[in-house]
């Protein structure tokens, strides 16, 4: 049976795969449970596909390392390390090495008495038939059988067809040894772009997780992933969708912010424009600058046809503060 030794800190233990699919994370539901905040909930999963182990990472937020490398998905040896933040479970694999033929019984040696052997022993093979005469043609010619002609036109192709079906088996195992080594190839080039990946996301969302690094960590995670990887999901792609989308609105949520703030202020002085000595004519010119500079945001919009209180007023200034300027 394959088997897990896990080692955290100065403990050890064995944790034994008998299910078809184990889990490890740092949540209460993870067969193996990591007490490290490095781990995510559910991290990784260990299961068994056609009799073999596989180690899958569940879009972890710190990935899975197997023998010090990031891996999404790793067909798992004896001896392989997988490190979840500080535990370390070792795959013991030895179990599964092939077992040893079954010798099979030697058939019995039976000894029978020569007076038995004589009674059991076949009859002797009658003797053939005498083959019959040859037949003359009505001109007097000599001529075969039918059936030995026809056992003659027979056996002269038997050689040349069993060296077809000989030449037909060679090429189908050249057949499948190119596809296994087109197999390998392509398992070797995917195992390769998942490293990067898991990798590439691991430090990318390390970066966004800072103060003003959102955008360096979407470029670097463009530049050093294989969005074509799928490799089993496709985190790297609905990442990379998920933040452009973030980093769009971002812009417009900036300036949203900004007019909110900025129509509260011209609100107050307008509630103080005697105090504040301030005229129609410089309040219309802020507001038309206003209209001007948050342009399609809610605030401007309803600065110019809301059908209340102050901004029929404002509309009033703005108008004013227009004519002025055409003098």
């Amino acid at each position: 049976m394959p088997k897990l030794i896990i080692q955290e800190g100065e403990q050890q233990s064995v944790f034994e795969l008998f299910d078809d699919e184990v889990t490890i994370g740092r949540g209460a539901a993870s067969a193996i449970q990591v007490a490290d905040n490095h781990a995510s909930k559910l991290h990784a999963v260990v299961r068994r596909v056609h009799g073999r182990p596989k180690l899958v990472d569940l879009e972890s937020k710190n990935g899975t390392r197997v023998n010090g490398e990031f891996r999404n998905q790793r067909w798992l040896e004896h001896g392989d390390v997988i490190a979840i933040g500080a535990m370390t479970l070792s795959f013991d694999g030895s179990d599964l090495a092939a077992s040893p033929a079954v010798p099979t019984a030697a058939a019995p040696v039976v000894r029978v008495s020569p007076a038995l052997a004589v009674a059991a022993a076949p009859a002797p093979a009658a003797p053939p038939a005498p083959r019959p005469a040859p037949v003359r043609a009505a001109g007097g010619a000599r001529t075969r059988r039918r059936d030995e002609a026809d056992d003659g036109e027979e056996r002269g192709p038997r050689a040349p067809a069993r060296r077809s079906q000989n030449n037909a088996a060679v090429l189908m195992l050249v057949g499948v040894g190119v596809l296994g080594l087109i197999a390998l190839l392509f398992l070797l080039l995917s195992h390769s772009g998942a490293s990067r990946n898991a990798e590439a996301l691991a430090v990318s969302r390390d970066m966004w997780n800072r103060e003003n690094r959102k955008e360096e960590a979407l470029d670097f995670l463009k530049r050093n992933s294989d969005p074509t990887n799928e490799d089993g999901y496709v985190s790297v792609r609905k990442q990379i969708a998920e933040w452009e989308g973030i980093l769009s609105h971002a812009g417009e949520d900036a300036k949203m912010k900004a007019a909110d703030k900025a129509m509260e202020q011209i609100h107050r002085d307008f509630i103080e424009q005697w105090k504040n000595g301030l005229s129609d004519e410089q309040l219309g010119q802020r507001l038309l600058q206003f209209a001007e500079e948050f342009a399609g945001t809610p605030k401007a919009m309803e600065l110019l046809n809301a059908q209340w209180e102050p901004f029929t007023k404002f509309r009033v200034l703005m108008e004013k503060a227009k004519a002025a300027g055409k003098k």
